[in-house]
């Protein structure tokens, strides 16, 4: 959580995050369409070895998930539950 703040701070972003007691953890909270993987890019949210370029990110309502490590397919019961809100 820390590490977000100050990611926000450092790109200059007016987002403010809930308080860490109220974040909703463990599941969807949106969605994009993931466009290439590439190694530089000159967006300030881009750090470390490798960056995904996404598009047409939405956010939606919180639907519960265990999550795993990679890319996986999400089951159609967890996206049923975020059109039901």
């Amino acid at each position: 959580y820390e590490g977000a703040v100050d990611t926000i701070d450092y790109v200059g972003q007016d987002i403010i995050l809930p308080p860490f007691e109220r974040l909703e953890r463990g599941g969807i909270v949106g969605s994009a369409v993931l466009l290439d993987c590439v190694e530089k890019s000159a967006s300030k949210w881009f750090f470390g070895r490798y960056g995904f370029v996404l598009a047409e990110g939405k956010p939606l309502p919180f639907a519960p998930l265990k999550g795993q490590l990679g890319f996986f397919k999400v089951p159609d019961v967890a996206l049923d539950s975020t059109a039901k809100r």
